[in-house]
């Protein structure tokens, strides 16, 4: 890969790029083709290839089987390159998408946090009909689920997660169960989480599926939130020009835009 990179760097005209690539896609593609069981570092090896042509513009329009073969792999350098290929190669492929959903799955029950955070992220970077059927489940329960053993890292990916499929089904997130869960959130002093959750509450209250005050249980912790927030209650590294959090605070205030005061 660092040897196509350095080739790529020093052709001095678009015809030398253009020439080089297509070298080495075919070459790639020959790999795949001819050889039965490539081991898996050969896979990643030949997928990081195909990422950065596709990331230079060139079409790549083959090797996606071999990227979500690797979404399976116990290593985390491979399961790394077949999510980040998925989720740039095959984001408007339902038929390769419906293939890693059980994989998807399997690593978001799993132990692994960095697998669950790579599993949370190709959904959110795909999107798309496929998952809000399959998956949304098994993210909210992530979210849902009182239990301690899942982070505030894995909670703030999954909110971003719920973001993107809420879009696409609006009537997935039903006030009488969700109403509590993100006032409960609103509790958590984790800055990440609160401004996932703020995003996710935000395009909620927009999209008006529900009418605002079926949402009320929310105004008090997040109007609390505000409040620690204005008086200080931050780590330092989340401060603007002394401001805490001043993002998180502009999502609080359009929460409570929401909810006048009568």
């Amino acid at each position: 890969l660092q040897v196509f990179i350095a080739d790529i760097r020093n052709c001095q005209t678009k015809d030398q790029e253009r020439n080089r690539v297509e070298k080495e896609m075919a070459k790639i593609r020959l790999k795949f083709v001819q050889t039965k069981s490539l081991s898996g570092y050969d896979k990643k090896k030949y997928v990081w290839k195909l990422l950065y042509a596709y990331m230079l513009g060139y079409e790549v329009d083959f090797g996606h089987f071999q990227a979500v073969e690797l979404c399976s792999s116990n290593k985390f350098s491979e399961k790394t390159a077949g999510y980040l290929a998925v989720s740039l190669l095959l984001a408007d492929n339902n038929d390769m998408v419906r293939m890693i959903v059980n994989n998807i799955k399997n690593d978001m029950a799993g132990h692994n946090e960095h697998a669950a955070a790579l599993a949370l992220n190709t959904v959110a970077n795909i999107g798309g009909s496929e998952f809000a059927d399959n998956l949304f489940a098994d993210i909210s329960k992530m979210i849902l689920s009182p239990s301690s053993s899942i982070s505030p890292y894995i909670k703030r990916k999954a909110c971003i997660c719920l973001l993107r499929l809420y879009r696409k089904d609006s009537d997935t997130i039903q006030p009488e169960v969700w109403s509590r869960k993100l006032a409960t959130l609103f509790q958590d002093r984790d800055i990440g989480l609160l401004t996932s959750a703020s995003g996710l509450l935000i395009a909620i209250l927009e999209l008006g599926a529900f009418p605002a005050h079926s949402w009320t249980e929310v105004v008090q912790p997040v109007s609390s939130c505000l409040a620690l927030l204005v008086q200080g209650d931050c780590p330092e590294h989340y401060e603007y020009y002394h401001v805490p959090a001043p993002w998180l605070q502009t999502k609080l205030l359009r929460i409570l835009q929401f909810f006048p005061v009568e």
